[in-house]
């Protein structure tokens, strides 16, 4: 992610501050909150970890280039950003089998809606995103299976999108007499 404003990690902050006021059973040890990517916020943020008491469960790890490794190795994808377009991360995180948790934010409803993503109010309190994180954690390991995986993929694959514009060309052209 761009550690910037519109991300709003700091929701994701507080929310995790306010899950771990919930939690009953796992130690940093055990789980860990990834913030990967890095920006502008990053030093900001960091702080802000430092003052909600949960650097033990925040790793902040920078940007990253092994996007499939990092996928791999997530249980749960989440996205707290209060204005998106097409968030690609949700996509692939769905292709890679990670269910995501995410903020009511411009076109995430538009890539899944399902039992394997959940999506909060984009105003919701730091409270509601700790219970949805809760919730999430509370179930057996959730993974999204193969052929919606598969389905994500081709959905939303190049190959696919070039095919949409074209058409979409081709129509407009022909509609103008071109």
């Amino acid at each position: 992610a761009r550690l910037v404003p519109i991300k709003n990690h700091e929701l994701l902050l507080k929310g995790i501050a306010a899950w771990a006021k919930l939690n009953h059973k796992w130690a940093p040890d055990q789980l860990q909150f990834l913030i990967i990517g890095d920006g502008e916020c990053r030093a900001d943020l960091e702080k802000s970890a430092t003052d909600l008491g949960i650097t033990d469960w925040v790793r902040f790890t920078g940007w990253q280039g092994q996007v499939g490794e990092i996928y791999a190795d997530l249980d749960l994808n989440l996205l707290t950003s209060k204005n998106e377009g097409t968030p690609v991360t949700l996509i692939e995180g769905l292709a890679a089998g990670v269910p995501f948790l995410a903020t009511d934010a411009g076109g995430i409803r538009d890539i899944y809606e399902g039992p394997f993503g959940e999506v909060v109010p984009n105003n919701c309190s730091p409270s509601e995103l700790g219970a949805a994180l809760q919730r999430w954690l509370e179930k057996d390991q959730l993974r999204v299976p193969q052929a919606l995986q598969a389905e994500i993929a081709e959905r939303f694959s190049r190959q696919r999108l070039v095919e949409d514009i074209n058409k979409l060309y081709t129509t407009c052209l022909k509609e103008k007499g071109i």
